[in-house]
Formats: structure tokens, sequence, C-alpha cells
């Protein structure tokens, strides 16, 4: 069985020995609010309850065609589970599920450097269940997670995002949001977006 390391960004065995140190900050955590609402849509913090939901959206091929991470398989309710503790106990990042029309459609995270107690850049992913895809809830969902965590976030002064080169989608979504593409980070497989603190926040 599988679960998701916030360390090391990626899947492990539930079951693998913890040998990372990790310096803990009270800062991230104390900045973190349970939920807020932008138009129609709201993001919270997931729960125990949304494993079912969180199992069904997740554990989808077609959502993982992007993702820095292999599809991993069937994701159990069990798993999605730990993968949900995983989120809301880990330090460095900030973790929502987003509901619209009180139906959870994905999640957008802000992940800081876990070497650092600096706030000052975050990278910003979101991932939206595959029939949810094409309805403009994309632009709206990166748009106002951008616009909340630099108000949450006093220090944060870029927010960056790694898109796959053949997701022509998500680079529209976020230049819709006010990202900018780095030319110089285009790799064979990702191209690095950079969002600034608009002047005066």
């Amino acid at each position: 069985m599988l679960a998701y390391c916030p360390i090391q960004y990626g899947l492990v065995p539930v079951d693998c020995i913890d040998d990372m140190q990790v310096s803990q900050s009270s800062h991230a955590r104390s900045a973190q609010s349970p939920r807020f609402a932008s138009g129609r849509l709201v993001f919270r913090r997931w729960g125990a309850s949304d494993a079912e939901t969180f199992a069904n959206l997740l554990g989808n091929e077609r959502v993982w065609r992007y993702l820095p991470d292999p599809f991993p398989g069937e994701i159990d309710r069990r798993a999605a589970e730990d993968l949900i503790a995983l989120s809301n106990e880990a330090e460095h990042h900030d973790v929502y599920a987003v509901e619209d029309e009180a139906a959870v459609v994905g999640q957008a995270r802000l992940l800081f450097d876990v070497n650092s107690l600096s706030r000052d850049a975050a990278e910003i992913s979101y991932w939206l269940g595959d029939r949810y895809w094409g309805q403009g809830r994309g632009t709206a969902i990166v748009a106002s997670f951008v616009r909340e965590s630099f108000s949450r976030w006093p220090e944060l002064r870029t927010i960056v995002a790694r898109v796959h080169k053949d997701n022509q989608g998500s680079a529209r979504v976020l230049i819709k949001s006010g990202f900018r593409p780095d030319r110089a980070t285009l790799t064979d497989l990702w191209q690095l977006y950079y969002c600034a603190r608009p002047s005066g926040n």
C-alpha cells in the first residue's frame, strides 16, 4: 500500500522507515485557516469523511497524466485516509479540498521549501477530477487560491507553478491567473511559471 510523502513529494510504501529529519515551524501551521470562500468556490481542509470522494477523484489514471508522479494504481479508502491525514499534518504546505456548489471537485496546494523557514516563495499545485474538466473551474480555483495565499502569507513574494510541456490547458489557466512563463526553465518535460505579489499588497 502506498502513501504520499510530502517531504519527498511522492508516493512511498506505507511501512517504510522514516529516516529524514525535518525542521518544524509553528509559523506555517499558525498561518493556515481551515476554510475560506471565493464566489461559489469553497476551499476547506480535507476530512476523514472525504476519503471515498478523494479516492474516487484521485484514483483515476487520467488525473495523473500530467502530474510529476506516475499513476500509483487504485487508491482505496485506507490509502485515501492516510493521504488526507498527511495533507493536514505536514507543516510546510497548505492543502485544501475545493468545493463547487457543495461538491468536492479537486484540490489546491501551496508548498514551501521543507528545508527553509523562509516563506517568501512557494509552489502551487492543483488537480481536478476528470468529470470537472473543461468547465472553467481551473482558472477560478487558481486565481482565488493565489489571491488568498498572498493575503494569508505576508512574507510571500513569488508563487511558482511547474507545468508539463504538453498540458496546454493548465498553461492557459496559469496565464489567465497572472502567471508568466520563464522560458529559461523549459526542459524536455517541464515549464516553470511565476506570479509575483501584486504591487501594493
